[in-house]
């Protein structure tokens, strides 16, 4: 059960989990919630009544009571995304550490004024990724002006949030994003805007799409092994499926993938040359 086969995270880990499926023995059936509580539930009681031998899911940020109760009698495990209302087996990624890493990398190129566009803090990966922009920083508080969260993720909100920042009387050098469907609009929006990169803003995006190689000076981003990710997923629920064993009976299991950040054109060192125009437009030294 996955939010969104749009988003290329989710289309990868599900051709992974077909073949792990397939080479046990089950067939993969797919649907999309499009992160709907209610559509999940929908989804839930037709794939129980059906009788599936187990479920992968996605939960939505706060999945109907209904629901909870459907996944308990069934053998289970959450990807990429944790429900504390659900138990506690679950396969994702370190978004901590990545999110640390990307930021970490800007900072090391001399960026000081760095800002961030992520998902809703009220999801687990939001939470989580907030948490490695800000612990890149030695926790500073958050610049609420620098730091912006979605109600949800898409490219519009990432091409509006961008046009957002650019329109600061100080706004950043350096651009940190926290999921696919954002940095797609981003890349958009420097396109739309004849916005130069890395020479007027330095980013590093989410995901490795197969074009972000080629996209301009080529994107520098956080590569997230979603096929990696998903298979051991699907293992470890054909382990508990052919064990017998329900989610309430399995023991809590927890599994944190890490990514790499792969290094390309979009990101530059801040040159003295434009320190020196924001030092002449009368920028204070911390903003810069």
């Amino acid at each position: 059960m996955l939010p969104d086969l749009g988003n290329s995270q989710y289309s990868i880990g599900a051709h992974a989990l077909s073949k792990c499926m397939e080479a046990a023995g089950y067939q993969l059936v797919l649907s999309e919630t499009n992160d709907d509580p209610a559509a999940e539930l929908r989804h839930l009681r037709e794939l129980c009544s059906a009788g599936v031998a187990g479920i992968v899911i996605v939960p939505s940020v706060k999945p109907l009571p209904e629901s909870v109760r459907l996944l308990k009698k069934t053998p289970y495990v959450q990807l990429i995304r944790r429900s504390s209302l659900l138990y506690d087996q679950w396969f994702c990624f370190d978004n901590v550490q990545a999110l640390r890493m990307a930021t970490r990398h800007l900072l090391e190129l001399g960026h000081s004024r760095i800002a961030y566009i992520g998902p809703p803090r009220t999801v687990t990966v939001g939470q989580e990724r907030l948490e490695g922009f800000l612990m890149a920083q030695d926790n500073l508080p958050i610049d609420e002006e620098l730091t912006i969260f979605g109600p949800g993720v898409s490219s519009e909100f990432g091409r509006q949030a961008l046009r957002r920042l650019l329109d600061l009387k100080h706004p950043p050098t350096g651009l940190v994003l926290g999921s696919l469907q954002i940095t797609r609009g981003i890349l958009d929006e420097v396109v739309d805007g004849g916005i130069q990169i890395p020479q007027q803003l330095s980013v590093v995006g989410f995901s490795d799409e197969p074009g972000f190689r080629w996209w301009g000076p080529g994107l520098t981003t956080i590569s997230v092994p979603n096929a990696e990710i998903t298979t051991a997923c699907g293992l470890w629920l054909i382990h508990q499926m052919k064990q017998g064993a329900s989610a309430g009976a399995a023991s809590p299991y927890g599994s944190v993938t890490p990514g790499k950040l792969v290094v390309r054109g979009s990101t530059g060192s801040i040159s003295v040359d434009k320190i020196n125009r924001r030092a002449r437009h009368g920028e204070p030294e911390s903003a810069r």
